[in-house]
């Protein structure tokens, strides 16, 4: 059944809320207070297009929680309304005494929001939530280079690449990341535009993020078989924001070292 046309504009304007990535590391407690309440607005949004797709009138958050928990009782999805529960608390909170609780726990929350209801989609509608991730206005067209406001370092490491919900993932090589994305060189030439799921593996870190392909050109010297991929990162799993910000002090600190000389080798002159 195609969604209604009313559920579709409620899913754009959700995900839409929770674009635009932060700059890694710990925020202020009104930034992530901010969030929060972003977060808490899509998810309504999200639950209420639910309700209505299902023919059922919207509700209170809470009410429209209690009713999609009864119609799916099964475990896939408890965490996840066990986090819909939680932000539904902590807004009230917020908005009750103007303070933030816990703000430790939600320095990712656009993050984990995007993430909760991608599945949460999955689950209820057959939904890809990718398709309704706005794509950034700054970001480049298909076919033009990208102009990287931020620094990218050469590192070694693996990738794995999935499509949303099109089966396994594409491995390959990192070559590069920084703050806003990374190069990735892979066997499959994903198609500029086309939003994908990463799980990166660098220094002995790991982290998942959400992204889009800016540019896939082929390897040099690999006959067209390999191709390497630009990607820059639409969101970030929660934690990894601060796994990329420590990989990245870790590699600018490599980048200043200077290198060492070659020793001079040794001469034994034999007589």
């Amino acid at each position: 059944m195609p969604l209604k046309a009313s559920v579709e504009t409620r899913l754009r304007l959700a995900f839409t809320l929770l674009t635009g990535s932060s700059p890694p590391g710990k925020k202020e407690p009104a930034s992530a207070a901010q969030d929060v309440l972003s977060s808490y607005i899509a998810a309504d949004l999200v639950l209420a297009a639910v309700m209505h797709q299902a023919g059922y009138p919207a509700n209170s958050f809470e009410g429209m929680l209690s009713e999609l928990t009864a119609a799916h009782p099964a475990g896939t999805l408890k965490s996840y309304f066990n986090y819909f529960i939680a932000l539904g608390v902590v807004n009230a909170q917020l908005r009750y005494s103007g303070n933030l609780h816990q703000p430790e726990r939600w320095q990712d929350a656009k993050a984990a929001t995007t993430q909760a209801l991608t599945t949460f989609l999955h689950e209820y509608l057959n939904v890809d939530a990718s398709l309704y991730l706005p794509a950034n206005p700054a970001e480049p067209r298909a076919g033009v280079s990208e102009r990287r406001s931020h620094d990218r370092f050469t590192c070694e490491g693996t990738a794995e690449v999935r499509v949303p919900y099109a089966g396994p993932p594409a491995k390959g090589t990192l070559l590069d990341i920084g703050p806003q994305g990374c190069c990735i060189q892979t066997d499959f030439p994903f198609e500029p535009g086309r939003r994908v799921e990463l799980m990166l593996h660098v220094n002995k870190l790991t982290f998942r993020a959400m992204g889009i392909v800016v540019s896939t050109v082929q390897s040099p010297n690999t006959a067209g078989r390999q191709h390497r991929c630009g990607i820059k990162f639409l969101a970030l799993s929660s934690g990894g924001k601060q796994r990329l910000l420590e990989l990245i002090t870790e590699l600018e600190q490599d980048r200043s070292q200077p290198h060492k000389p070659t020793d001079s080798p040794t001469i034994i002159n034999v007589r």
